[in-house]
C-alpha cells in the first residue's frame, strides 16, 4: 500500500537528507474536517482496513520485529506520559495503568503506528496517507485501535450534539478493521481493548498530552466514568457510556 505514505523521490546517506512528496491540491488533515462537522464514513472505513493490513501483514515479519525493536522509544513517548503520568494522578486506579504498562511492553505480535489519529492522517477523494510515524514500534496492536478509537469518543464529547455520527465513524473503524484483521482479533482481543480504551481517555485528560478541546465539565466526566468503570471491567461499559454521553449531549 504504497500511496499510503508519503513517496520519497531521493535520498543522501552522506549528507543526511531526503526529498519527499508534498502533500497538497485536495488532501485535508482529517483531524481538521471532524472538528468542522465532516463526519465521512469513507474515510473511516479506509483507516481502519489500513491498520489492519499495517497490523495483520506484519505478523511474524523478522524484518520489520528487528527495524523497529523500539520499546524504549514507545516508553519514552507513550508509556510514560500517557499511561504511567495519568496513573500517578489517580492512586486508587494507577495499579491498574502499572499492570497495563507491563503487559504492554511484554507484547511483540506486529508492526504498530504509535500515533494513528486523525491529527497524522490526510484525506483525499483518492488516498488516504498516515504521517508522523516516529512512535513506530513492533508490539501490541491493541494500542493503535484503542488510540484511534479514543478520538472519536472525545469527540463525541468536545461536539456532543453530533454524538450519533462521530460514534458512527467510531463503528466503521471497528467494522472495516475487524473483517481485514484476520488472526490479530483473538478471543479476549475487545476485553483487552476496552480495559486500554478506557485508560487513554483518562490519559488524554490528565496525562502529559491532554486534548485541547474538552471543557473541563467533559473532563470532569471522563474522570467520573472512568473511576468507576475501569475497576467495574467491561460487563456494562457501553449502557453506561451511551447513558453519559447521551447526558453531556442534553
Amino acid at each position: 500500500m504504497p500511496d499510503a505514505v508519503p513517496s520519497i523521490f531521493y535520498s543522501d546517506s552522506e549528507y543526511h537528507f531526503f526529498c519527499m512528496e508534498m502533500l497538497e491540491n485536495g488532501f485535508l488533515n482529517w483531524k481538521e474536517q471532524l472538528l468542522q462537522r465532516n463526519y465521512t464514513s469513507a474515510y473511516a472505513e479506509a483507516a481502519g482496513r489500513l491498520l489492519a493490513a499495517i497490523h495483520q501483514r506484519s505478523v511474524g515479519d523478522e524484518e520489520a520485529a528487528r527495524d523497529f525493536d523500539t520499546l524504549e522509544n514507545f516508553r519514552q513517548l507513550r508509556i510514560e506520559p500517557y499511561l504511567l503520568a495519568c496513573g500517578s494522578k489517580h492512586p486508587e486506579l494507577e495499579p491498574y495503568f502499572i499492570e497495563e504498562t507491563e503487559r504492554l511492553s511484554g507484547v511483540a505480535t506486529c508492526l504498530v503506528h504509535g500515533d494513528f489519529s486523525p491529527k497524522n492522517i490526510l484525506v483525499s477523494s483518492e488516498r488516504l496517507v498516515v504521517l508522523d510515524c516516529e512512535v513506530a514500534w513492533y508490539g501490541d496492536p491493541l494500542f493503535d485501535v484503542a488510540f484511534l478509537l479514543n478520538h472519536f469518543i472525545l469527540k463525541a464529547l468536545h461536539l456532543s450534539s453530533d454524538r450519533k455520527q462521530i460514534m458512527y465513524l467510531a463503528d466503521c473503524i471497528w467494522d472495516s478493521y475487524q473483517k481485514d484483521a484476520g488472526d490479530i482479533i483473538y478471543s479476549e482481543f475487545e476485553t483487552q481493548l476496552v480495559h486500554l480504551l478506557k485508560m487513554l481517555m483518562l490519559a488524554r485528560v490528565d496525562g502529559k498530552s491532554p486534548v485541547e478541546y474538552l471543557h473541563e465539565q467533559y473532563r470532569e466526566l471522563v474522570r467520573v466514568f472512568i473511576r468507576k468503570a475501569l475497576p467495574d471491567g467491561m460487563d456494562t461499559e457501553e449502557s453506561q457510556f451511551t447513558k453519559q454521553l447521551t447526558m453531556s449531549g442534553r
